[in-house]
This record gives structure tokens, sequence and C-alpha cells, in this order.
């Protein structure tokens, strides 16, 4: 009966031993993940503020550029018209009416 004992306390023993290398071991991997996952993460943050600078970035030109074009086109269309009363009146100065 004693080797009994004995022989279920060293295997009571090897079973805490192996789940002490076993938690180890899952403490090391837990930590190794975490650490990971925070470069990724840094790693994403700096990458999306870039992103959303460049986003910011365009944005302002484009709207630089589609006011630059409205202006443009305003000019476009004033010249146009000079030019339209121009030749009006050199319709009216060739038919003599004035």
């Amino acid at each position: 009966m004693q080797s009994l004992q004995v022989s279920y306390n060293k295997q009571l023993h090897e079973i805490g031993q192996t789940r002490q290398k076993i938690n180890t071991i899952l403490d090391e991997i837990e930590k190794t993940t975490l650490t990971e996952l925070e470069d990724k993460m840094t790693s994403l943050k700096a990458s999306v503020n870039t992103n959303v600078g460049n986003c910011s970035k365009l944005q302002n030109e484009l709207k630089q550029f589609s006011d630059t074009i409205m202006t443009l086109l305003i000019r476009v269309k004033k010249n146009s018209r000079l030019l339209q009363v121009r030749n009006l009146w050199k319709k009216i100065i060739s038919l003599k009416l004035i």
C-alpha cells in the first residue's frame, strides 16, 4: 500500500511540474503575442495617420484646383461676352448702323 502511495505522490508531483511548465510556456506565448499585437497596432496607427494626412492634403489641393477652375471658367465667360459684344460692334459698324 505504501508503494502505491509513493507512486501516486510521484505522479502527482510530475503532473504539477508539467502543469507549471505548460503555464510558463503559455505565459511566454501570451507575452510574445501581446508584444507583436502592440507593434502591429502602433504600425497601423502610424499608417492610418499618414493616410489621413495625405487625404487631407489631397482634399485641400483638390479644393484649390476646383476654385482655380471656377475662376478660369468665370474669366472665360466674361471674355466670351466681351468678344460677343466686340463682334456685335464690328457688325454694327460694318452695317453702318451707327
